[in-house]
């Protein structure tokens, strides 16, 4: 199996998996442009880019942009048969895309297949019913250049009134420009004037700051000394929580939190009523082992009481 094999291949390839796997293909071809290599003739772009040195890489991405029709090829019984006992096949159906079978094999990488790759390739070259290059996308390619041309006149013609009218332009723009420069002038003694007042404004905004983070610093120290505790449990209205100090949240909920948040909870208390013990292990993991599990919620209020009475 060789590159030019694969390129043989790919001129073979159903309308619908070639144009997948053409999609974002950033190999480039001199004299064409990566955006339209897709659109290209095969029969000209194809051997280009399986004869050139970066063939690999094109190969290695056309697969990738048809991957899930690859995935679900392989899947199928009668191609789980052909990968585990390839020398057994003796023919295949009728009805079997052999251009999409072949790829699915070459992405294994596996030499067993070698002999079995050797006579697909032969089937597909040799089919007569198959023509190169169909007469309808001969005619579909040549209605596109058309459309080209048509564009390309219409932009032409534009381009040349466009030219007509710059001079006139020209002459507007620069009275403008002169009317411009006076509002520059202007613009900059008023950019003096608000950069003093930008300076006296900084000046307002430092002394608040100062003032707000002395007061935050105070407010910081005052909450440090508090424990922060977590009830969490099953149950809606674990209990009634009228304290900053200790809040109640769902498992999914605790669980759903990020792991800074969970770091701020210096106690973690779980009522046990219908939670599974994997459940359980997760919080214990979760709350790096800070989580007490607890049977009811008398016993959770009797711990924070005697937690408050201690602080």
């Amino acid at each position: 199996m060789t590159n030019r094999d694969i390129g043989k291949v790919l001129l073979h390839l159903k309308n619908f998996y070639y144009e997948k796997g053409m999609k974002n293909i950033s190999v480039s071809i001199k004299g064409i442009r990566k955006d339209k290599i897709a659109e290209a003739n095969r029969n000209i772009i194809v051997p280009q880019l399986i004869s050139s040195k970066e063939s690999e890489i094109f190969i290695g991405q056309f697969l990738k942009n048809i991957q899930e029709d690859l995935d679900e090829l392989e899947e199928k019984e009668w191609v789980q048969q052909i990968i585990n006992h390839p020398n057994e096949v003796m023919e295949l159906e009728e009805t079997i895309d052999k251009e999409l079978l072949y790829l699915c094999l070459i992405r294994l990488q596996n030499g067993k297949y070698k002999e079995f790759l050797g006579k697909l390739l032969e089937d597909i070259c040799n089919e007569t019913n198959k023509e190169e290059y169909p007469e309808y996308e001969i005619k579909k390619e040549l209605e596109k250049w058309k459309r080209k041309c048509d564009s390309y006149e219409k932009e032409l013609w534009n381009v040349s009134n466009i030219a007509k009218q710059r001079k006139e332009k020209l002459k507007e723009l620069e009275l403008k420009n002169n009317i411009l420069k006076e509002k520059n002038t202007k613009l900059e003694q008023e950019k003096i004037q608000l950069k003093n007042q930008l300076e006296i404004f900084e000046k307002q905004i430092n002394y608040f700051q100062q003032f707000m983070k002395e007061n935050r610093t105070k407010d910081v120290a005052e909450e440090k000394q508090k424990k922060r505790v977590v009830v969490i449990g099953n149950e809606t209205g674990l209990l009634n929580n009228k304290k900053k100090e200790w809040i109640t949240l769902s498992v999914q909920d605790y669980i759903n939190k990020e792991k800074s948040e969970r770091e701020e909870f210096d106690m973690v208390l779980v009522y046990k009523k219908d939670l599974s013990i994997s459940v359980l292990r997760k919080i214990k993991l979760l709350s790096q082992n800070k989580a007490r599990v607890l049977e009811s919620k008398q016993e959770i209020m009797q711990y924070i009481t005697d937690m408050e009475e201690k602080l």
